[in-house]
Order: structure tokens, then sequence, then C-alpha cells
């Protein structure tokens, strides 16, 4: 080989070299101009910028048939993944590049599953074919979410090649989140996929920084977004007044546009009786001002309007509807008389070339709606959807407020009415109903300033109406105008309302000139006064409401019927003179039967005299039969101590001539031992002699009736008595009966202070109650019962007999109820007792059942010691 061959061999060799080196450079070179444009982000929306440099580094490196440079991330939640992808735009001039941030699905396209699939796979570096079936999958999936998308990629397609028989070869290498990858129409050389490799190691510094990026900006969005809606929040709760609504609309409006959310107009549609609705509209004026647009329409008066209206009764999430050409003209002239837009001209000048998309967004109580020159995408209907939450809060404030409103008017016209109902209650004299109709006017004034006059017609039974014209003289004083009777068929506008009242419905009219001038006939001289104005420069009208009287009329500038509020309140008011023309008639009628009444109540007064008289001889009689029922035993009582003083004063003589025989004997022994023994026998003499002495005052006291002193009794010792009372008393009216009174005495019982002759009247009514209750039974018992308790003492009467049945129990201690047969007894003695024991004695009486079956009466007393 020559010298000159082996040199330019030797120099081949150096320029293969330094050509290499040179493209190792360059390829470095583009690398670190990709990996300083990832550093330079500043936002994650800088993706596109990483991107389009990565196709312009490409592009400058040689890569050839270069249409498509994409970055997919498939480190997303939910069913789809980005797709950042840059390419030329064949629709502007040479070399312009368009960026595309797309929302591709992760299942159902072939293609799209293919990349996923190799993703996930241990190979970094994957070569796919779209053609064919996954060639138009992809297309109709492209076609369908994003049509101005797919049509850009459609003029891509070079001019000889048929669409259907398009292929292109997607390269794509990893990176930590995703792939990166770049598409054309022919195969991609080795040294572009080793280059798309290395890019792809360099991207995993650019895939950190927009990751890094993306979630400070979403913390930060989120924060701007929650800032907003906690204004629109705090706009909402600083409210008012109802009308304070349209300020929230106007916030959320300009909250939406500063989160770069851009409307046509912004608001809320609240639905309304009988399928309407009440919108309340922000939008922009003229001079870029924002504004509001207020309205109440049918929901029928455009197809979007029922479905927005349907959707909200069903509580869909959220609808959504694009309006384009004739569809868009037909909604604007649908709604053009209830919607004042500040733009209308513009938009109808727009016409059939114009495209609006409508969501709305139900809450509670309504829909937040929107209009838009774009289409909205999944971020911005997730915003409205929040603000719809946080407009729920403004409408249930603005729903409180509107009902506090209502009720604080509703308590203002009740108390209106309360108080002329109170004048008319208060009315002494039937003159007094001009006090009261003048106390109507005023409240009607107050309520309704409005109305200029007030009257009243009375419908008389001689088929005439009888007016009364309520309102103030030359001096500005009330006053009340009785006019003269109306017959029908005296003027057309009289007929009316007597129609009207007949058929119980409303009725106005326009007052005219001839009208006035008739009323000068009816009131005279209320237009002498200056209440009536013959000539007015202005419109009067006659609103008359019926009620049941007649009816209630205003004069006013405007008419007014049942459905105004005016209207309603009047009704109010005609049912208030009804009441008062009621107390009206009432204080006529009441001076025609005054003396009757007068009569009447002298004759009621004795009546009740002689009622008071009759239940005072039924108590002393109740009382006495209890001192007849006393009278045997108290004579078996008095018999025994009366025996012992007979006895011992027939012994006491016989001592007396013994003593007189001693002493004339001289036998001092024998005096002295006598002496003694008629000493004893004196003795007892005194005490038997004051037993009987006791049991005739107690006697006297029982018959003589009304409270006694208090007294301290030894309870059981008194019970003793009583009960021996009772008993021998039971005897003597029965001599046949026989009966076993058990004592049950609680040697603990002490004394009590009581009204002894009281408190003996209830243990004889109680005892003669039992007696009855078994005296046809042949082991008749009846238990008289002492317990000492911590707060006082219990005493019961018990027997065994039928018992006293749970249905009449409770009525047991009612005055005149008994169950004995007819002439044996007033019912008057349990009723008495019942008294003596917890008004007399501050105790308890309780009625139930024995042990053995039959009644069981208990008294509690309080107090008592032991002894």
């Amino acid at each position: 080989m020559s010298d000159n061959t082996l040199q330019n061999a030797e120099l081949a060799i150096l320029k293969a070299e330094l050509t290499a080196a040179k493209r190792a450079l360059e390829i470095e070179a583009s690398l670190e101009r990709i990996r300083g444009r990832a550093l330079a982000m500043r936002s994650s929306k800088e993706l596109n910028d990483v991107a389009e440099e990565l196709r312009r580094q490409m592009a400058l490196l040689g890569q050839t048939e270069l249409e498509v440079c994409a970055i997919h991330i498939y480190d997303t939640e939910g069913d789809d993944f980005e797709s950042w992808g840059v390419m030329r735009d064949l629709s502007q001039n040479e070399g312009t590049i368009r960026h595309e941030v797309r929302l591709f699905p992760k299942t159902g396209v072939a293609i799209l599953e293919e990349a996923i699939a190799a993703y996930e796979s241990p190979s970094n570096n994957h070569v796919f074919v779209n053609d064919g079936e996954k060639a138009a999958g992809f297309f109709q999936m492209l076609n369908e979410r994003y049509p101005e998308h797919f049509a850009s990629l459609m003029a891509l397609i070079p001019k000889d090649l048929n669409p259907d028989e398009m292929r292109a070869w997607w390269s794509f290498s990893d990176f930590s989140g995703g792939s990166i990858g770049i598409i054309t129409y022919k195969p991609a050389d080795q040294e572009a996929l080793d280059l798309l490799e290395r890019t792809a190691s360099v991207f995993n510094l650019a895939y950190r920084r927009f990751k890094d990026l993306s979630e400070a900006e979403e913390a930060a969005k989120e924060s701007q977004i929650e800032a907003a809606l906690e204004r629109v929040r705090s706009q909402a709760m600083a409210m008012q007044k109802p009308e304070d609504i349209s300020d929230v609309s106007i916030r959320m409006f300009d909250e939406l546009e500063d989160l770069g959310v851009v409307s046509l107009r912004s608001g809320i549609s609240i639905p309304g009786e009988g399928e309407r609705y009440i919108f309340h509209a922000a939008t922009k004026d003229s001079e870029g001002k924002t504004t509001l647009v207020l309205g109440d329409e049918s929901v029928d008066v455009h197809p979007i309007i029922r479905r927005a209206y349907a959707g909200w009764k069903s509580r869909e999430s959220f609808q959504r509807t694009v309006l384009e050409g004739k569809d868009l003209v037909e909604y604007y002239h649908a709604v053009f008389d209830t919607m004042p837009l500040p733009d209308w001209k513009e938009r109808m000048q727009r016409g059939e070339a114009a495209t609006e998309s409508f969501a709305t967004f139900p809450f509670q109580d309504g829909w937040l709606y929107t209009f838009a020159r774009h289409e909205f995408d999944d971020a911005e209907l997730d915003l409205y959807q929040r603000f719809a939450r946080v407009f729920g809060l403004a409408y249930q404030r603005y729903h409180d407020l509107k009902n506090a409103q209502a009720q604080a008017r509703e308590s203002q016209i009740e108390a209106s009415l309360e108080r002329v109902r109170g004048q008319a209650m208060s009315m002494q004299k039937p003159e007094d109903i001009g006090v009261t109709c003048h106390a109507m006017f005023e409240e009607i004034r107050a309520l309704c300033p409005g109305i200029l006059r007030l009257g009243i017609g009375v419908a008389l039974d001689n088929g005439t109406m009888q007016p009364w014209l309520v309102g103030k003289d030359a001096k500005n004083h009330p006053r009340i105008y009785k006019g003269r009777p109306l017959p029908k068929g005296e003027r057309v506008e009289i007929d009316q309302i007597f129609a009207a009242w007949e058929e119980n419905r409303a009725h106005w009219f326009k007052e005219s000139q001839d009208f006035l001038e008739w009323a000068h006939s009816i009131y005279d001289e209320a237009i002498a006064q200056g209440v009536i104005l013959v000539k007015s420069d202005r419109d009067q009208f006659f609103s008359a409401f019926t009620h049941q009287t007649g009816f209630l009329y205003v004069i006013s500038y405007e008419p007014y019927d049942v459905n105004h509020e005016v209207g309603r309140i009047l009704n109010r008011f005609g049912g208030v003179f009804d009441l008062a023309y009621q107390r009206y008639n009432d204080l006529k009628q009441a001076e025609i039967d005054y003396a009757a009444l007068l009569e009447e109540k002298a004759r009621t007064e004795k009546a009740l005299s002689d009622l008071q008289a009759t239940q005072k001889q039924l108590v002393e009689q109740e009382k006495l039969a209890s001192l007849g029922s006393l009278t045997a035993g108290i004579a078996h009582e008095i018999k025994n101590p009366l025996n012992f003083v007979n006895n011992f004063a027939e012994v006491s003589v016989e001592m007396a001539e013994e003593l007189m025989e001693a002493l004339e004997a001289g036998k001092l022994d024998e005096v002295g031992a006598i002496v003694q023994e008629l000493m004893d026998n004196a003795t007892q003499i005194a005490k038997h002699g004051k037993r009987a002495d006791s049991i005739v005052k107690s006697m006297m006291q029982h018959a003589r009736g009304g409270s006694s002193d208090r007294e301290t009794i030894q309870v059981n010792q008194f019970l003793e008595e009583y009960s021996n009372l009772a008993w021998h008393g039971m005897r003597a009216r029965d001599h046949g009966f026989q009966a076993e009174v058990r004592r049950d005495f609680d040697p603990n019982a002490g004394s009590l202070s009581v009204m002894p002759q009281e408190l003996g009247r209830v243990i004889l009514n109680l005892l003669n109650n039992a007696f009855d209750a078994i005296k046809t039974q042949k082991d008749g018992i009846v238990t008289v019962r002492t317990v000492k308790q911590d707060n006082g003492l219990q005493i019961s009467v018990s027997d065994n007999g039928p018992g006293i049945p749970d249905a009449i129990r409770d009525k047991i201690f009612e005055p005149f109820f008994t169950t004995k047969a007819t002439g044996e007894g007033t019912g008057l003695g349990l009723s008495l007792s019942y008294d003596i024991v917890t008004k007399g004695h501050g105790g308890k009486m309780e009625v139930g059942q024995s042990e053995e079956g039959g009644a069981a009466f208990t008294i509690s007393l309080p107090g008592g010691q032991n002894e």
C-alpha cells in the first residue's frame, strides 16, 4: 500500500472519529438543552415547552418524518391518563408548532392499552405499530373526545396516503412516571431510538420537577379556591335581608372569574310555585362591570330549562349542554322577555355562528347555572359543583332571612290585628265601634302606607248595604262617617260589589269622575270635610274585600286583589271587623236584654243561696246521723261508770251507819278503818263520775259541730274508746250483728296533737262503713291498726267485706257519692272525713284493698311522739 493510500485511510478514520465525536457532542448538547429547559420550569404547564424542546432537538439531530412528540403520564388517578403532545399545525404557517394536553382512557382503546402494558413490563423501550383496527379505535376515540384535535391530526396525513391504510410507528422510552415518545410514519432509526432512550433518562429530572410543580400548584390552587369559597360563604353569612342574595351571586361570579373560570354569565335558579322559577344572573355590562339580571319565568320557556328543573328534582350531580346555531338563537328568543341581558344585541348579531355551553349544578333549594363560549372541562365542572354547595349555604341563609322577615311581618300584622281585636273587645257601648274603626284604619295605614281611605259596607237584612267611611276631617282628626243605605240597582259599581259579596270574592275598579261626584250623595259631610276629594290629579282605585258581615274597601293609587300582600292583609282585617261588628250587635242587644239579665242574675243568686243552705243542712244531718249512731254506744259506755257510782254510794251509806254505831260504842279502831273505806269509796265514785262526765262532754262536742281545738291524745287509747263506741252503736241498731273487732296497735304509737271530735268523726265513719260492709257475713272481721312512722303516724281501718270496685274507687271521696241504697246515706261521710284529714290535719287519706280482699282505708298524719 502506497504512502498516499495509507495516509488517506488514516485521514478517513480520523474524519469518522471526529464526525462521531461531533455527533456525540451534538447529542449531549441537545440533551443538556432539554435538561436545562426542564430545570427552568416554573409551572407544570411548561411541560409543553419541554416537549417542544425535545421535538426541536430531535429535529436538529436529523430525525426525519417526525410528526408528533408525546409525553404520556400514567402516574395519575382515575380512568384517564395525561398526554402532552407537540405537533406541526398545518392550518397555520409552515413551522408553526401546536401543543395539546389531553386525557386519554386507560382502557377501551387497543393501542393505548398496549402502550400501558409495555410501560408496566420490565422493558424500558417500546415500538408499536398503530394501524388497522387499532388505528381506527384510536381515531374514533379522538373524534368523540376531541373533534378539533382529531381534525388537526387528519391534516397531518400525507395527501397521497389513504387514512384507512395509514400506519404510524409509536416509539416510546419509559421514565419514572410514564413514557416519552415520537410518532412517525416510517420506523425510527436506531440512532433516534437511542436518543429517545437517553432523553427519557434525562426526562426523569423533568418529570420530578413537573410533579413538584404540579403538587405545589395544586396546593396553591386549592388554597385559592378555598379562599374564594370562604369569601362567598362570608358574603352569604353577612346577609341582613333576603335581597342581599344578589350580592352573593355577583361575588360568586367575580370569584370564579378570578380563579380563571370565565363565563358569559353565572347565577342561581330557585323553583317557585306552578313550575316557575326565579333567577339571579351575574354578567358583564358593556363597560366590563359585573351586573345582576333578575327574572321570573316558566320552566317550560325552553327545553334546557325544563331539563335543568328535572335534574334538580332528581338531584343529578350536574348537566351540560352545548347550544349552537339556530338552537342558541331560539333559546335567546325564548327568554328575551324575561332576561334583559346587557349584550343581547351582540348575541343576536352573532346569530347561528355562535356556540355556547350551558351547565347546571343542583343544590337543595335550586341550581347554580353558567353559560360560557367554551366547553367546560372536568376541573371547571368540579369547581362549579363546589360553588353550588357553598351557594346552598347562601340560599339557606337567604331562606332563613326570608322566613325571619316573613315572621317579623306576620308578627307585625298579628300584633296590629290583636290591637284592633282588643279595641273591639273593650267596646262598652255600640257607639264605640267608631273608635274601633279608627284604630283599624290607623293599623292598616301603618302596614300599607299606600292606602288613602278605608271604608266598610255592612249587608243589612232588608237587602241594602250600609256604608261607613273612616278618615280624617278638615282638622286632621280621625272620624267615621255613616253614609246612607245603598240599594241594588242604583249604580253598576254597587251592583258589582253586591255580586262580589254574594260570591265571596274580591273586586276592584277605577273610580271615575262621575263615581266620585255620585259619592257626594252618600258621604256629603265627608266631602265637605275634605275626606273625599271629588277631583284628583291621579287615578284612584276602589278595592273591596268581602267578609262575613259585608265588605272592607280601600281607596288607593293602585288596585289590590287577594293575591297582593295588601289584599291578604285587608282580608284578615275583614275578619277582625266581623268580630267588632258582632260586638257592636251584642252591645245593642245587651242594652235591650239588660233588665232580663239582672232578673236572671237575682234568680240565680237566690238559687245558689238555697243550694248552699241545703248543702249546709245535709252536712249537719250527716253529723247528727253520726251522733245518732253514737247514742247507743255512749249509753252502754256511760252505764258502766254510773253502775260503779251507784254501787259505791250504796256501800258508803251502809258503812256510814256502821260508822255511827262504832262511834256510839266508842270503838275508835273500827271508826278509823270505816273512815278509810269511806274515803276509798269516795275516790272510786269521783273516778267513775269523771269518766261519765268525759263521755257526756265528748257527746256534746260531737253534737255541737264545727272545729274543735287541738288537744294531745294517746292514740291507741283514743282508738280503743271509739272502737268500743262504734261497736256498741252498731249492736244497738242491729241486735243480731256479730263481728270481730281486732286491735293491732303499735305500742310505740305514742301521742298526737289533733282535733279529737273531728278525728273521732273520721274513725266512727270508717268503722260504721266497715260494719255495714260485713254485717251480712257470718265471720266478719274489722281490723283497726296503728303504725308508728318516721315522719308521723298511720291509722288504718280494714275489713273482709266485698271491697270497693276499681271503677268507682277514684270517686269514693267525692261529695254525695255513695254506694248505699237510696235513703240509707247522703254520700257526705267519706267526703267530710277526707277534708278533716287532709285540710284539718294536713295528712293523707287513701283507699285500697285489704289483705282479706275487702276495703282498707289508710290515714297518714304528720307529727306524733313516743311516750
